[in-house]
């Protein structure tokens, strides 16, 4: 279950006295442009008690790109594995942008163009099968999740560590949504530079917890790795993993014909599974953010088309038109515009704008390109 249609059907049962989620899309999406959840539960790698979410995303080989650049090096910390492999170079997640700099070689272009992620991060160690990347004002994201989806990794590069901290939250709360407590800041190294490793542990438990690790890649350039795992190594894994000198695009297998008026795209966030699968491809969801001239946040999502649950297609109820496809006109929280048949992307629901203009805008938006295949997708304007 999608997080609109968590929110959807949420919003309604609570007509029926029934718990509810406070969370929804555009809370999440907007205040935190965090991870949208996805239709499996098993992950449990929210940020929030109701944000049950699914931060699966995977990363895809696209056929014939090679990634370049070099790893980061980390140094563990006492106790951790003395030697930690290095990743081999593996064939790039998201399609290369051909030309742009990376974060270690352009540091202030990080956070300023929602089409482009200026990193990379490589698989091997990680035990990755899916991730979600984010490329905002101030900041780039990938949350990676694994196949038991016990230990999802987030990382975080930006020019500006207050807004790393802005966007982020502490790992133990990433999972359970419960309060934490972070331990004093240890000082270590990554890649011989200096860094901070924080234990964030759940009150009232001490068998969870997460991790922190904070250091400056390069000069003007701040990262953030957090990780949810009983060993500190953990993090260091993933720091070794980040690849700086290479750049993605990042990309959504959506045509926009009609984008908002007045509006530029602000923030990007794809998902992609590391193997597709029948039918589906590698694509999962994503969410496209535009800012207008008078300061609002239009947003259009889509996500794949799964088996769903009777409770989500019995809160649909048409009521309008949207390019062809039956809609629903939502005026209770999540307000916004519910179109669902939108194959074989599944679905799309527009909010921060009015209901003419969701309209418009959905009837401009069209599948294009193969879902397996992320290289084929549009350039986003």
């Amino acid at each position: 279950m999608i997080e609109i249609e968590s929110t959807v059907a949420a919003a309604l049962r609570e007509d029926e006295q029934r718990p509810v989620r406070a969370d929804g899309l555009h809370e999440r999406a907007l205040a935190r442009a965090r991870v949208i959840r996805g239709r499996r539960r098993v992950l449990g790698a929210a940020a929030g008690t109701g944000l049950t979410v699914a931060m699966i995303a995977g990363l895809v080989a696209v056929n014939g790109l090679a990634r370049g650049g070099s790893a980061v090096v980390a140094d563990p910390p006492a106790g951790a594995p003395a030697a930690l492999p290095v990743p081999p170079r593996e064939p790039t997640t998201l399609p290369r942008a051909e030309g742009v700099p990376g974060a270690a070689d352009a540091p202030s272009a990080v956070g300023t163009d929602a089409r482009v992620l200026h990193f990379d991060l490589a698989l091997a160690g990680l035990d990755v099968v899916s991730a979600e990347w984010t490329s905002a004002p101030g900041y780039e994201r990938v949350v990676a999740s694994t196949d038991s989806g016990s230990s999802p990794t987030e990382v975080l590069i930006g020019r500006d560590p207050a807004r790393l901290d802005e966007v982020a939250v502490a790992p133990t709360s990433f999972v359970t949504g419960r309060e934490t407590r972070a331990g004093k800041p240890e000082p270590t190294t990554v890649g011989g530079r200096p860094a901070t490793l924080v234990r964030h542990s759940l009150l009232g438990r001490d068998d969870a917890y997460g991790w922190v690790l904070s250091w400056q890649p390069v000069d003007g350039l701040y990262a953030r790795v957090r990780v949810v795992d009983d060993k500190s190594s953990t993090a260091f894994v993933a720091a070794r993993a980040l690849r700086l000198h290479v750049a993605q695009r990042c990309t959504v297998p959506l045509l926009v014909q009609t984008p908002p008026a007045n509006a530029t795209l602000t923030d990007c966030m794809t998902a992609v599974r590391r193997r597709p699968v029948p039918v589906r491809g590698v694509w999962m969801h994503s969410l496209l953010t535009y800012t207008t001239d008078r300061g609002g946040h239009p947003r259009i999502w889509a996500e794949e088309d799964l088996p769903r649950a009777g409770i989500d297609t019995s809160q649909f109820v048409p009521n309008t038109t949207a390019g062809g496809h039956p809609a629903m006109w939502r005026t209770r929280e999540p307000r916004g515009l519910w179109v669902l048949g939108f194959d074989p992307a599944g679905e799309l629901f527009i909010d921060g704008t009015s209901r003419s203009e969701s309209i418009r805008v959905a009837g401009g938006v069209s599948v294009v390109g193969d879902l397996a295949d992320p290289s084929t997708w549009p350039t986003l304007g």
